[in-house]
């Protein structure tokens, strides 16, 4: 069985929360964020919201290292 993937978008605030919804338009900034976020971080493909979550925390990471 293929796993479905989705694109979420991972959002932030200042407090360091992060938050994956389900995308609904094709492009966003900041200014759409959800009440509590501020932040658009990235659009990921993901079969759920915590996969979404996990793979912006390694991309995160890979940039850490990078910098």
């Amino acid at each position: 069985m293929d796993t479905e993937f989705m694109a979420f978008d991972v959002w932030s605030n200042a407090d360091g929360n992060v938050a994956a919804v389900l995308a609904t338009k094709q492009f966003v900034d900041d200014q759409d964020a959800p009440y509590g976020f501020e932040r658009h971080e990235i659009r990921i493909d993901a079969p759920n919201k915590r996969a979404a979550l996990k793979g912006y925390r390694e991309e995160r990471n890979k940039m850490e290292k990078v910098l």
